[in-house]
């Protein structure tokens, strides 16, 4: 099958602290991140799915960039995917993250914690953790420069 899969993925940053979250069936901590449904919009999936899956109304500030990938066989599902266009949004609220409780028995994760980007040793997607650095030195030069 040569579907092309989307996906939203949330950058909630707190400075130079990044949010990410451990499914129940994954060995590692990624962005938080979801499928899109058939005809709805990127935004509008993000929005619905941080809500879902951790019960707090994001402020979506923009689409920071995409990434588009390819694999044979995905390890987790018994699905064919072949063609993964993924949206990372940046979320405005950060601070709405940071003071929530969650009841992990009825979420589909396991963990859900604040990390240090510069410490964060796997991030995936591999890339990210790059591009993330690169950004926040742009963000911090432009506020000292004020």
């Amino acid at each position: 099958m040569n579907e092309t899969i989307f996906r939203v993925r949330a950058i909630i940053l707190d400075w130079d602290k990044i949010l990410l979250v451990k499914h129940k069936w994954a060995d590692f901590f990624s962005l938080p991140w979801w499928k899109v449904d058939p005809w709805e919009k990127v935004k509008v999936a993000m929005e619905r799915e941080l809500f879902e899956e951790l019960w707090v109304k994001a402020e979506i500030w923009k689409m920071l960039f995409s990434h588009e990938f390819s694999y044979e066989k995905n390890r987790f599902w018994e699905e064919w995917e072949k063609n993964n266009l993924e949206f990372f949004f940046e979320v405005k609220n950060w601070k709405d993250f940071i003071w929530t409780s969650w009841d992990f028995a009825e979420l589909e994760l396991d963990e859900i914690k604040w990390f240090k980007i510069s410490e964060i040793d796997d991030l995936k997607p591999v890339f990210l953790k790059e591009k993330l650095l690169e950004w926040l030195e742009r963000i911090q030069d432009n506020f000292y420069s004020y």
